[in-house]
């Protein structure tokens, strides 16, 4: 399986961990810029990126949306 996080802030690096240390998810991080700032062991399960056109590359089966509230409905859109 394959997941979009929208947003790793604290609660989306959360998620991305559970999400690749219990379920062995590939796991896309959709952000605002790329930053080295999350570490998991399985780093090849682990990808990062600025553009929806990285994410429609990427196909996720899944999306959670983890940025801020006020961010929500436009991310979902």
């Amino acid at each position: 399986m394959q997941a979009l996080v929208i947003g790793l802030g604290s609660i989306g690096k959360r998620l991305t961990k559970i999400l690749i240390d219990h379920f062995k998810f590939k796991v896309f991080a959709l952000r605002t810029e790329i930053k080295d700032d999350f570490y998991c062991e399985n780093s090849q399960l682990f990808f990062q990126g600025t553009s929806w056109i990285e994410v429609e590359e990427f196909q996720p089966n899944i999306a959670f949306i983890c940025n801020p509230t006020n961010y929500h409905i436009s991310s979902a859109i």
